[in-house]
């Protein structure tokens, strides 16, 4: 019997994200497989005080399905670390390595994250046999950069730049979730280690597009799903709103579907563009989004950098049955919308913006088309089931 570890660093087991990309996934495969499969959760201390009955639920819908929840408490792993708790740092990281290893004999560990495989490939040093899969999701030391945190040339930047070389050549396989960072780690490791292309699932069902009904009375309704941070900017998303809607103020509107923590936020910066009229700010349960999203016309992504992530927003439009806006310096979706013609690409000095226009009114104009091409892309290539195949075939020819 395989068994494999699950290694999450400092997030928390109840986020949507952790929930749909990582639990329900886990779920399929056990369902499907005897393999032994053990979530280890280097968690932190104050999320064991906060969230004490989430976490048990968790773990006791996990147990039911055969899959354990292996606990380890842990620092944080900024660098760089105050000399007087680097012994406390080394101890922690060698006993926490220890007990992972001594409580479970893993031949595969699936290290989600750049803290993670730092722990992997710790562990594996002890057990040589160990598999070890690097699954960074995006790129950690680029949103770093972006997001304000690091600089290029300061220590953390350096550390973790050293790092990263050391994950893409010493682990067994890397996961890309694009077909940009398939190419970027492909060029960048040696012959022995593999590159796996799985990209994101959605939550839950696609929309059913027979079932749905499409009246929009002629409007134009511009979905946004997600959160915002310092590299994925509220007011990118309000400039080009507040450039359709002084295009056509009558028929263009727009819908954010946002934590509720964000919404405050949301609506003081739509105020500023002077677009509450036509805007609709809302917060709903996960299992929701699709169907609230639906009844839009397209889903948007932009930003104002250059990435290679394929995020999951863009495989919730799908499954809701809308084709997707996407910058074009986003180069994981702006691939995969090219590749599954299921939206359009924005061209990063704005050329095509009426090329743009036309797009959408083409969707309106025949929504019930492009939702049930969106949702059939959804189901064949990024669907729970289909992950979680994928996945399961990796562990077992790994």
């Amino acid at each position: 019997m395989i068994k494999i570890g699950y290694i999450i660093v400092r997030e928390d087991l109840y986020n949507p994200v952790i929930k749909t990309q990582v639990i329900n996934i886990l779920l399929e495969i056990a369902q499907e497989t005897n393999k032994e499969i053990t979530i280890v959760w280097f968690y932190r201390l104050d999320t064991l005080l906060k969230d004490r009955v989430k976490i048990k639920k968790i773990k006791e819908k996990l147990f039911l399905n055969r899959i354990k929840l292996l606990m380890i408490p842990f620092l944080s792993c900024r660098f760089p670390v105050k000399k007087l708790l680097f012994p406390f740092m080394i101890l922690q990281w060698y006993t926490s390595v220890r007990l992972m290893i001594n409580s479970e004999n893993f031949d595969i560990l699936h290290c989600r994250s750049y803290n993670a495989v730092l722990i992997g490939l710790i562990a594996k040093k002890i057990k040589p046999a160990t598999k070890i899969i690097f699954d960074p999701r995006s790129q950690y030391i680029e949103e770093n950069i972006a997001g304000g945190e690091w600089k290029k040339g300061d220590v953390n930047y350096k550390i973790w730049k050293y790092l990263e070389e050391l994950y893409l050549l010493k682990s067994d396989i890397i996961i890309a979730t694009s077909k940009p960072l398939y190419t970027t780690y492909l060029m960048r490791t040696n012959e022995k280690t593999k590159i796996e292309l799985i990209p994101n699932n959605f939550y839950g069902k696609s929309i059913d597009t027979s079932a749905t009904h499409y009246h929009q009375n002629g409007k134009y309704i511009i979905c946004y799903t997600g959160h915002f941070n310092p590299w994925n900017k509220l007011n990118l998303y309000l400039r080009f709103f507040k450039k359709l809607y002084i295009f056509d103020p009558k028929n263009f509107m727009f819908l954010f579907v946002v934590p509720y923590v964000n919404i405050l936020q949301v609506k003081k910066e739509v105020k500023k563009y002077d677009l509450q009229k036509v805007t609709q700010i809302i917060s709903v349960k996960p299992n929701e989004v699709t169907k609230t999203l639906s009844k839009g016309t397209v889903g948007i992504q932009l930003m104002d950098q250059k990435d290679k992530r394929l995020a999951i927003k863009y495989v919730d439009y799908l499954s809701a049955g809308l084709p997707v806006l996407v910058s074009e310096n986003i180069e994981g979706a702006a691939y995969a919308v090219e590749d599954d013609l299921v939206g359009k690409v924005i061209l990063k000095n704005g050329n095509n913006f009426f090329e743009v226009i036309n797009f959408i009114k083409q969707v309106s104009h025949d929504r019930r088309k492009w939702a049930s091409r969106c949702t059939n892309i959804a189901e064949k290539k990024y669907s729970k089931k289909v992950i979680a195949n994928r996945l399961n075939k990796l562990y077992d020819n790994i």
